[in-house]
């Protein structure tokens, strides 16, 4: 299966480090408090709400070619892993790769194939002597691998249906897991997308602490959840064209702060504060706040609104 040509392997490697981290998140969202991409020690840091860490190491193949330059890879991965087992907070360590044969074809776990995590104690008795030995050379001692994983994410191809197809399951099972799949209408496409560009973002901070908290990571569905329909209520007494007009300027206002996401959950975050200090029905509450803070330059909670 052809690799995306239009980045370079580089690229390809950002790309599914962030997806990677999106799944991860999902996966571990009951437990975790914060997730950061690029973090001090590792490409993703996943923060449990008790403080501790599970450190990933995400390497990406960019080649046609699976179990290509996979050994190499994992070794790298387990070079960085070393120093994470030494830091007090560390809970578990992670190694994600988008390679069926993350530890070359030689020893190829039909188990671990597209979409997969086996913990050390998981594997065959061949495939732990193989990871002990690698695991030796770097410096991990064998008692310390009852914290080490692996998992597999299919992520290639040209098509991005096909290379993402895999992220999106994930994503569709944890808003199942939450009630939200078939009790509004997701756009679900662009809730990856927003995940993957807060991520994208966050592994370039500078400041190393700086994090993705639960709250913030769930804002895009808030978000998706209070979409506007053309059906709302709120619109019973305009002009059918003027309500077109309206949902088409709403939606294109939306997509313009896609890259500036925090702007929109601040304003959502003041609504919901406006809303609870307000009485009267939910339609008069918003033309009220929409009143109050549209176009006055007002700073209203966390956001300053204007026209």
């Amino acid at each position: 299966m052809q690799v995306n040509r239009n980045a370079s392997a580089s690229s390809f490697g950002w790309e599914f480090q962030a997806n990677a981290a999106v799944v991860l998140f999902v996966r571990h969202i009951r437990q975790a408090s914060a997730v950061r991409v690029e973090g001090a020690r590792d490409d993703i840091e996943i923060i449990l709400e008790d403080g501790s860490r599970v450190y990933c190491q995400a390497k990406a193949r960019a080649t046609n070619n699976p179990g290509e330059g996979s050994t190499t890879r994992f070794y790298q991965a387990l070079e960085t892993l070393k120093d994470d087992l030494e830091s007090p907070d560390c809970d578990a360590i992670l190694y994600v790769t988008n390679d069926d044969h993350p530890f070359g074809k030689t020893y190829d776990i039909a188990a671990l194939h597209e979409d997969a995590e086996l913990h050390f104690s998981e594997l065959s008795d061949e495939v732990q002597d193989f990871v002990k030995g690698r695991a030796l050379e770097a410096g991990i001692k064998a008692d310390d691998l009852g914290k080490f994983s692996v998992r597999v994410i299919g992520f290639y191809g040209d098509d991005e249906s096909t290379r993402r197809r895999i992220i999106m399951r994930h994503v569709e099972n944890f808003l199942e897991s939450i009630n939200c799949l078939s009790a509004v209408q997701l756009n679900k496409t662009r809730l990856r997308s927003q995940w993957g560009q807060m991520l994208q973002e966050n592994s370039s901070k500078l400041d190393l602490s700086i994090c993705i908290s639960k709250k913030e990571f769930i804002w895009p569905i808030i978000v998706e959840a209070c979409e506007v329909s053309h059906d709302d209520k709120f619109f019973d007494e305009c002009d059918e064209d003027l309500v077109g007009d309206v949902l088409c300027a709403f939606r294109r206002a939306i997509d313009s702060q896609s890259e500036r996401f925090s702007l929109t959950t601040k304003i959502l975050s003041d609504y919901q504060d406006y809303r609870r200090a307000c009485d009267g029905s939910r339609s008069r509450v918003k033309t009220a706040f929409i009143k109050d803070s549209w176009g006055c330059g007002l700073q209203v909670g966390h956001s300053k609104m204007s026209g």
